[in-house]
């Protein structure tokens, strides 16, 4: 799909704003939002809610990005989104160093400063903030949201559906399960293999 395609953005909160800002600034046309109505100043017109995707006109040119923070919920959207008839838009921020190598997932999207080295894999609809590191050979399962900040070692997996806080830490050669939240600043030293919420230095697991 061209990259000159014009993008309809569902998410109404502070990622959608901020998606369409660096779109914008790509030189991307952002044809509108869908969502919950926005509690924020978006960068184009609201379009109304999740249902009215199936009355937007498509076309052969009309992408469809998919800009919330939930893991879970940005997988439900994507599914929607293709349901429908849409495909589905990625975005690789012109200032993100991307290695040779490296494969992005349809939907994925990296923001500037983000730093993909040799060998990573980022799964659909994943996400990798601003200032996030990624290691070589790791691989980002679908719908993953990397914080700004991360830091991810060499050849770590990562489930789908984990959600890695802002500025936390993860080693390297480590296995993480699908659905695990790592909080702000942790720091993960052994494999996590089954899905809960863990904080602190040495991350543990919170109880349920």
């Amino acid at each position: 799909m061209a990259e000159t395609s014009p993008v309809l953005i569902l998410g109404t909160g502070g990622g959608a704003m901020e998606i369409a800002h660096l779109l914008l600034g790509c030189g991307r046309q952002v044809a509108g939002f869908l969502g919950p109505e926005p509690d924020c100043a978006l960068p184009g017109d609201w379009l109304g809610d999740d249902a009215e995707l199936n009355r937007v006109a498509k076309g052969p040119t009309v992408l469809v990005l998919v800009a919330v923070g939930s893991p879970a919920l940005r997988r439900r959207l994507s599914d929607f989104a293709g349901a429908a008839g849409f495909p589905l838009a990625g975005f690789v921020h012109p200032r993100a160093f991307v290695a040779p190598g490296v494969t992005i997932g349809e939907g994925a999207v990296v923001y500037p400063n983000a730093t993909l080295q040799s060998g990573v894999t980022v799964g659909r609809g994943a996400v990798v903030n601003a200032n996030a590191s990624v290691g070589h050979e790791t691989a980002i399962g679908a719908f993953c949201s990397v914080n700004p900040g991360a830091d991810i070692a060499g050849r770590v997996t990562l489930g789908d559906e984990c959600y890695v806080g802002i500025g936390a830490a993860i080693v390297e050669r480590l296995e993480i399960a699908s659905g695990t939240v790592i909080g702000a600043g942790a720091t993960v030293i052994r494999d996590i293999p089954d899905a809960g919420t863990w904080v602190g230095t040495p991350a543990k697991r919170v109880k349920d």
